[in-house]
This record gives structure tokens, C-alpha cells and sequence, in this order.
């Protein structure tokens, strides 16, 4: 696909959406569903696209619209970002899981003062100690700013009163490169049986793709010689940095016993002070040794970890919420294809290495060799993939476009006032997505779908996404189709009062999201003016994250949501839509 011009895979893109539409519609024959099979509507037909065009204005107009850089869900297999509903969720994930020492610097005398609880050896209960964080991500220590901790949370310093290595638990035998290649010729033997099996109409989408997880998973195992990890299996310490006698950590005191179990040392308890004495200090980046500030966090917890949180404001919601509110920065050292860059003085010495791969491991190995990776050890979790490749994802600071979600939410949930639900259970899972929902990341890194038709300046950067703009271009839309985005030029694509000004401006190359595409329904195949435009909404229950979610938010979005209105009868658990 890299070697492939925008239109030569968009051409190639169209031909399997075709394909797929005449088998869907064949399949739906067969079955006995009744439509108007001979003339069906396509989301990538010149009046749909222009009508969602049309959708986007509107909310344009209402000012719901805004470019930002934000972490967001990001597939470095298919190099674009993703929304929430194009994610599915492995519940057997497994991830090297790592607890992390981060030196305390020197704090101030404030600080000092503060935290000289129960002093032992002449000194301030924290002289010398390393506060210790625990991840699942190890890749996005180069990216951090700060480790967060709660104010009102008891934290105790405990020191290492001996050096077992006899206890500590040690790598299992890998398996037999045979028996994992039995096993990954075994799946795929299933994941054909399944995929005859739908064809044939007996089986079911939502099982091929399970099955392919699963087969992606086993293929990964090959590839890199690790285990899957097992159910009974309890995660190994990996080679991790030798805890000398005396050492002076710093970890929340309902979770000491759960670090000591984890580094494999008896730890005793030699003070005790609250959150609110480490705030105000720096400590070390153990890849580094650049002072980061410790910082209070309401996101922070005491039900697993350490209660001190790593925090990388480039690669979290929650951290870069915390960095808009201290002036940190988002460091992203990751490029599109999911490989490290020199962004970071930290991660310069990873560049161009996979941080779901390689560099991860290249990451972890730093740490061990400076003396700060306490212990890692393979952790099982649930964690988000990629629906297309079946790959996870990542969080990546990167530009894009969202939709602003704040009082739209309220008028979304207000227009389902008149809205029947069946089953009647459908309306608190809808209602829940809603509410759950702050912004909508609309821009995608691919070129096929209908564009985002923003323009740039040459030398600012400046976006222009205007009414005036986006009108333009859906009418050359609907008469030349959206192909016309990469077939003409920016004099062409610009509104005729601007063609003067094409040389300062370049189109955009980001694509509109997939639900976006199929949430404006309403009002390219139904008559927008019609309120309700639909009488009924007919599809399966996880539609309530995906289609359901998206036509109701693009409705009340453009304006119909307004004032409670909206109505109809809805549906909330049926067949193919």
C-alpha cells in the first residue's frame, strides 16, 4: 500500500467496498431480508458524500469544530489515529509490566521540613530514597514529565533488609518452536472452519475475528520466541536491577507488601507521611537523571501499583490532562509507524526501534543497567486493539480534528427523551457512551473515505476549514465524487473568491472517521428536514457504541437535537440495519 498513489488505493478501496456490498446483498437475498436490493444506498455514492459534507458544515457553523493536539488512540500498523469505536478490547493482553525507582533529588527546605516523619541514620526519613512507580507501558518512561501521587494518600518509606536471589522466580522454559507452530496451524484451522462457516450463514462475524485475534497472537509468539501467557501462570520477575540491603523506597502504604512481593526482598517500614510531603519535590529520570516534579493527581489510587504514577502527558488522557494543568510538556518521541524518535533526550538512544516490540525491551534494558528497574514481570490486562488489523494500539500526541463534545452531550441525551428503546435496557448503555464522551477525534491519517477538506498555509501552518470552504467542496463532491480531493488542484478546491491565494495554501491529506461517514445516514439517504428524519433505527446492540452513537451525536450536532427534539421509535437490539 506505501507504494500506491492516493488514487490508485482509494480505486483499489472502492473495488473491495464494492465486492463487499454485492456479497452482503446477496447474503441478505438469501435470507429472505426485504429491501430495495436493486438500488441500495453506499456511503461513498457523490450525493452521500456531499451530504455529509453538508453534515459538517453545520456543525462547523455551530462552532463545534477545533484543531488540537491531544493524545488519542493511534494504530502503528495502520498509521492513523483511531476513535473508541474502532477499537475492540483484548481481555488477555499481555504486557512486561515494570516497577520503576526514580531518585528523590534534594527537595526544598519547605519540602524537607515537611517530610522529615520518624528520621532514622541522622537524617530525613527520605534522604537518599527513590520513589517507585509501576507501568505496563515501560516504552513511555523517555516520555515522562512528572510522577503523580495523592495528597491525602498515606505513603511509607521501607527499606530492603536483605538480598534474597534464591527467591527470586525465574524465567520459564519457552515452549518448543514446533509446539507453537502446531498450535498456530491449529488456529488456523479454526479460523477457516469459522470464516465457511459464515459464509454459509451458520456462524458469525464476531467469531472470524476472535479467531484471527487469536492467530495474530500465536504468530506474534513464533515471531519473538515469548510464551503467551498461560491462565494459572503467575508472571515471572525478568532479570531485573538487584535491590542492595539498605535500599530506601518509596511506595503507598497499603501496597508494601505487594512491592515486596514484587521485587522479591523483605521490606520494612521505616516512616510513614502523608501525599502531601513528597508535592513540592523533584526526583531523578532514571534514564536521564533530568529532574521531573512530583505533582498531586486525583486519578491516583491505592488499588494496585504503588500509588505513584509515572506520567508521560504525550501518552495519556489523564497525563496530559495533569501537564495542561502544571506547563508540562507533551512529549511524543513516537513516529506514525509506532518507532521511537530523538525527540526526547531519553529516547534518542531507542530511535527508530518499536515500542511494541523492540524498543520496548531496549527501554527496559536501560533501566536495568542504570540500576532503577526494580522488576518486571509479564502482566495479563485488557487492552485496546486495532478492529482492522487486529494489532494494539497506542496513545500519540499528534494534530487532529475533534469535535467538541461539552453541551452537545446534553442535547444528545435530550433528543433521546422521545425515543423509543428496545429493549428497553438499550437506552442506559446508549446514554452511558454518551455521557462518557468529551471529544470526537474526526480526522484520519489514510486516503481512502471522504476527505477532511482542510487547507494549511505553506509557511504558518495555519488551518482553513471554513462554511464557505467546506460548501465549495461538497459541491464539486457531488458532481465529480471525492476523488476530486486528490485529482484537483488548490486553485480548483478553493472557494473562487480565494483562488488568487491557492499558492499559500496546500490541501489537507486526513480522510473523515468511518462513523462519521455512516452517522450522517439521516440526512443523505432520509430527508434532513423530516423531524425525526427516521422512524426507526434497527441494528444489533454494539451499535450503541458505534452507528447508534454516531447518527445521534452528527444529528444533534448539525442542529436537530436542539430543544428535545429528535423523537421517533428506536432500536436497540435488531438485525442488519
Amino acid at each position: 500500500a506505501e507504494s500506491l498513489s492516493p488514487l490508485a488505493l482509494r480505486a483499489r478501496a472502492a473495488e473491495c467496498a464494492r465486492e463487499a456490498v454485492a456479497a452482503q446483498r446477496e447474503s441478505f437475498v438469501r435470507w429472505g431480508v426485504l429491501g430495495d436490493w436493486e438500488a441500495p444506498y453506499t456511503t461513498m455514492a457523490p450525493e452521500y458524500e456531499a451530504a455529509q459534507l453538508g453534515v459538517l458544515q453545520a456543525m462547523l457553523r455551530r462552532g463545534l469544530l477545533f484543531r488540537g493536539e491531544r493524545p488519542v488512540h493511534w494504530s502503528p500498523a495502520s498509521r492513523t489515529a483511531l476513535a473508541e469505536a474502532e477499537l475492540e478490547y483484548a481481555d488477555r493482553h499481555v504486557s512486561t509490566a515494570a516497577h520503576v525507582a526514580f531518585p528523590l533529588l534534594e527537595g526544598p527546605p519547605a519540602a524537607a521540613a515537611a517530610a522529615d516523619f520518624d528520621p532514622f541514620d541522622g537524617g530525613s526519613a527520605l534522604e537518599g530514597a527513590a520513589v517507585v512507580v509501576w507501568t505496563t507501558t515501560p516504552w513511555t518512561i523517555p516520555a515522562n514529565q512528572a510522577v503523580c501521587v495523592r495528597e491525602d494518600l498515606t505513603y511509607a518509606v521501607v527499606e530492603a533488609s536483605d538480598v534474597q536471589p534464591s527467591q527470586l522466580p525465574s524465567e520459564p522454559a519457552l515452549p518448543a518452536a514446533a509446539e507453537v507452530e502446531e498450535r498456530v496451524r491449529a488456529q488456523g484451522e479454526v479460523v477457516r472452519a469459522a470464516k465457511a462457516a459464515l459464509k454459509e450463514g451458520r456462524g458469525s462475524k464476531a467469531e472470524v475475528e476472535a479467531g484471527v485475534a487469536a492467530l495474530l497472537r500465536l504468530k506474534s509468539e513464533l515471531q519473538s520466541g515469548k510464551p503467551e501467557l498461560q491462565p494459572g501462570d503467575s508472571p515471572p520477575n525478568l532479570n531485573a536491577s538487584p535491590l542492595p540491603h539498605g535500599a530506601r523506597l518509596v511506595v503507598a502504604a497499603s501496597l508494601v507488601d505487594a512491592l515486596s512481593e514484587a521485587v522479591g526482598t523483605p521490606l520494612v517500614v521505616a516512616a510513614t507521611l502523608p501525599g502531601a510531603a513528597l508535592i513540592g519535590r523533584h526526583c531523578a529520570h532514571p534514564l536521564s537523571a533530568r529532574p521531573v516534579p512530583v505533582l498531586h493527581a486525583e486519578h491516583v489510587t491505592d488499588d494496585a501499583g504503588t500509588g505513584l504514577v509515572h506520567t508521560a502527558p504525550g501518552h495519556g488522557p489523564e497525563d496530559f490532562a495533569v501537564g495542561v494543568a502544571h506547563g508540562l510538556a507533551a512529549a511524543c518521541p513516537v513516529d506514525e509507524k509506532g518507532c521511537f524518535t530523538a525527540a526526547t533526550e531519553e529516547a534518542a538512544g531507542f530511535a527508530g526501534e518499536s515500542v511494541l516490540d523492540d524498543g520496548n525491551e531496549a527501554v527496559l534494558t536501560a533501566l536495568r543497567e542504570g540500576g532503577s528497574l526494580l522488576a518486571a514481570a509479564r502482566h495479563e490486562h485488557r487492552y485496546p486493539y486495532d478492529w482492522r488489523s487486529k494489532t494494539p494500539v497506542i496513545f500519540r500526541t499528534t494534530p487532529q480534528w475533534f469535535v467538541r463534545l461539552g453541551d452537545l452531550r446534553g442535547e444528545a441525551l435530550a433528543a433521546l427523551h422521545a425515543v423509543e428503546m428496545r429493549p428497553p435496557a438499550g437506552r442506559a448503555r446508549l446514554e452511558a457512551f454518551v455521557r462518557g464522551r468529551t471529544e470526537w477525534c474526526l480526522s484520519r491519517q489514510r486516503s481512502w473515505g471522504v476527505p477532511l477538506p482542510a487547507f494549511y498555509h505553506v509557511e504558518t501552518g495555519e488551518a482553513l476549514l471554513t462554511e464557505e470552504t467546506v460548501e465549495h467542496v461538497a459541491s464539486l463532491v457531488s458532481t465529480h465524487g471525492s476523488d476530486c480531493w486528490w485529482r484537483l488542484s488548490e486553485a480548483e478546491l478553493l472557494p473562487p473568491r480565494m483562488r488568487h491565494e491557492a499558492a499559500s495554501w496546500r490541501k489537507g491529506g486526513d480522510t473523515l472517521d468511518v462513523w462519521f461517514d455512516s452517522g450522517a445516514s439521516w440526512a443523505a439517504v432520509l430527508s434532513p428536514d423530516r423531524c425525526p428524519p427516521a422512524d426507526l433505527y434497527l441494528e444489533g446492540s454494539d451499535q450503541h457504541r458505534g452507528w447508534f452513537q454516531s447518527s445521534l451525536l452528527t444529528y444533534a450536532g448539525a442542529g436537530g437535537g436542539r430543544g428535545g427534539g429528535g423523537g421517533g421509535a428506536g432500536g436497540g437490539g435488531g438485525g442488519g440495519g
